[in-house]
């Protein structure tokens, strides 16, 4: 009888350690499956990112690229490849991008050609009006800048400097709709500048054309600033000064491109 009991005994220790075994085994596999499945989500990819912010209608070359590595849960199914590099270089970017963000195939032009129409927002108009060899920044100015906009008009017989319009879009410069690079720049010179603005603040730069002077100012791409100033007169530069302008107790309105 003691001898049975002791054989029973050892069955039960050794079939307690097979499942001890077993289920150590299972633990592990899984541990191993839900690692490797882990690891390949986060298994680094090397895509193509804008190198900094982009705008809408710049073409791409490699200067404006770079290479980032990416985990792999996180890359998008269009993403830009390395290898795929030479497939958008020379194309138009058809939606801006901010610094380090991935390029995607749908971020791109389907062709080189592709109509400047294409570029325009829906809401917003192209206008192109001439500027003078002072106004367009000696020909420093490229596509994809941003500008704010002083005019001087005759108010009485006092002239007045002041913004009318702030952040706009440089979309072409004369016929010129690529990017042009300041290292590059050889003063080119132009008559005429497109921008991109909504209706209200074309009627505005042509009517402000007609009965006065406009002058651009190049802003900082990363500037997201409202600019803000008072009108300037003979008075200003005396140092005496300004009558209340007749625009209104609360001085002319500035309008940020693309917002009322």
């Amino acid at each position: 009888m003691k001898t049975q009991n002791i054989v029973m005994l050892v069955i039960a220790l050794l079939a307690g350690f097979a499942a001890v075994y077993l289920a150590q085994n299972y633990i592990n596999q899984e541990i191993t499956q839900h690692k490797t499945k882990i690891d390949e989500q986060y298994k680094p990819i090397k895509v193509v990112v804008a190198k900094r912010s982009l705008q809408r209608g710049e073409i791409l070359n490699s200067s404006l690229l770079a290479v980032r590595q990416v985990p792999s849960a996180f890359v998008h199914g269009d993403a830009i490849r390395p290898g795929e590099l030479d497939t958008i270089l020379g194309h138009r970017l058809i939606y801006s991008l901010n610094k380090g963000e991935s390029m995607l195939s749908t971020h791109v032009a389907y062709s080189k050609g592709d109509t400047f129409s294409n570029l325009i927002d829906d809401g917003k108009r192209a206008i192109s009006f001439p500027v003078d060899v002072l106004s367009s920044m000696t020909g420093m100015m490229a596509p994809g800048d941003l500008l704010d906009l002083l005019v001087t008009l005759k108010d009485g017989d006092t002239e007045k400097t002041f913004p009318m319009l702030t952040g706009v879009l440089v979309m072409a410069t004369g016929t010129e709709i690529d990017e042009i690079f300041v290292s590059q720049v050889k003063a080119k010179k132009y008559q005429t500048i497109t921008l991109h603005v909504t209706p209200e603040e074309a009627a505005m730069i042509t009517h402000a054309n007609n009965e006065g002077d406009i002058t651009v100012l190049l802003r900082s791409r990363s500037d997201d600033k409202k600019l803000t100033m008072s009108a300037v007169t003979k008075n200003t530069l005396l140092g005496r000064k300004n009558k209340q302008l007749k625009t209104g107790p609360k001085g002319p309105h500035i309008i940020r491109a693309g917002k009322k």
